[in-house]
């Protein structure tokens, strides 16, 4: 089967990932497959690399030269021919559903993940394209939402009920597992004791991730855990970033707090901490806890989205917004004593077996590609 994947790039994102990883599988399960970026690519293009995956990328560089964008995208499917075109997200998602003619429609499948978003804080383009995706959700021959909440999210937006799935998202139990040597060097790495406490907040720097909240819990954190440091892991809004930083000396915890930016290697950064946090305002089925939890990682997360199914027996979830509750389960997690890192990561295999997500993925693809979609 020729499979098409299309995302705008491959920054270190969570979506991202899964959309490099998703090739690689595919691509060893003897499936011809192109990822196409519709800008350069990013450094998560570093994963392709020998994985038999054809990369390509359309040139495109603002709003203004979506057009140009689309004729070449449109003459990508025409001259390859793929059997499934498969986007991810918003722009790729409304950039297939309208630059593509009705037959090669018919072989398109979308892929969403928010379950929630606080609009607002997006500003008026944001707004608008998202209400556009709604408005074309009838397009896609196969909408796959990462989540329950988001297929529930997409529903009551006016996406077809009947033709969205849930098909959560496959952890690379290879690649995220815990690493003692990794945890040495990645704490050698910052100059931190083996023994010292660190809580480690990972996600990219966005209004919806809740650093704000994290940054409080951490002020809440003082008495209670005084020899702990803490990490805010990946990067993002310049200026949201800044302001966090105000926020941080503000609260007199600047000294406490480490902004450790993009990390390659996450496996090593689950390893090397003693929590993993998701303060998250909105998520669907996030990366973060998902490997977190794979790696054996005790997870502290909001309850939003799906974080609480993966969460499991080895953390626990808060409402989101409130650092007060954060800073308890965080002290909970830790008085109550970790669990042994290979039980946590074996159930997380139970619940979210790779092997099996990825059947399913293959199954709803060829169902598509053959115009049977009876896999449900």
């Amino acid at each position: 089967m020729r499979i098409l994947l299309v995302i705008r790039s491959l920054v270190i994102g969570g979506a991202e990932r899964q959309c490099a990883e998703l090739a690689l599988a595919l691509a060893a399960r003897g499936h011809e497959v192109t990822l196409c970026t519709l800008g350069a690519g990013g450094p998560l293009d570093s994963l392709l690399h020998g994985g038999g995956v054809r990369r390509v990328g359309l040139g495109h560089e603002s709003r203004l030269s979506m057009v140009r964008t689309a004729f070449r995208l449109r003459r990508l499917c025409r001259d390859w021919s793929p059997d499934v075109i498969y986007s991810f997200l918003t722009v790729a998602n409304l950039l297939c559903a309208c630059a593509l003619p009705r037959a090669s429609r018919r072989r398109l499948v979308w892929g969403v993940r928010a379950s929630w978003m606080d609009l607002p804080e997006y500003g008026w383009f944001s707004r608008a394209v998202l209400r556009t995706e709604a408005a074309l959700a009838s397009r896609p021959r196969l909408v796959i939402a990462n989540s329950i909440a988001g297929v529930k999210h997409h529903v009551s937006l006016g996406f077809p009920a009947g033709s969205i799935r849930c098909l959560e998202n496959r952890i690379d139990l290879r690649r995220f597992t815990f690493s003692a040597d990794s945890r040495n060097r990645f704490r050698d790495a910052l100059a931190i004791p083996p023994t010292r406490t660190v809580i480690a907040l990972v996600s990219r720097v966005d209004p919806i991730k809740g650093h704000d909240v994290f940054v409080r819990a951490v002020a809440r954190l003082s008495q209670d855990l005084p020899d702990a440091e803490y990490w805010c892991v990946g990067d993002g809004m310049p200026a949201l970033k800044a302001s966090l930083i105000r926020l941080a000396s503000d609260l007199g915890v600047s000294g406490r707090l480490r902004w450790v930016g993009d990390v390659m290697d996450m496996a090593a950064v689950y390893s090397a901490a003693d929590v993993v946090v998701s303060a998250s305002r909105s998520e669907g089925f996030p990366n973060v806890v998902a490997e977190a939890v794979a790696c054996g990682a005790a997870v502290v997360a909001t309850d939003v989205g799906d974080s609480a199914r993966i969460v499991g027996p080895g953390g626990r979830c808060v409402p989101p917004g409130d650092p007060e509750a954060l800073a308890a389960a965080i002290v909970g997690v830790l008085r109550e004593g970790m669990r042994e890192r290979s039980a946590i990561r074996t159930e997380f295999v139970r619940r979210f077996d790779p092997d099996i997500l990825l059947e399913r993925h293959e199954r709803l693809l060829t169902g598509v590609a053959e115009d049977d979609m009876t896999d449900g």
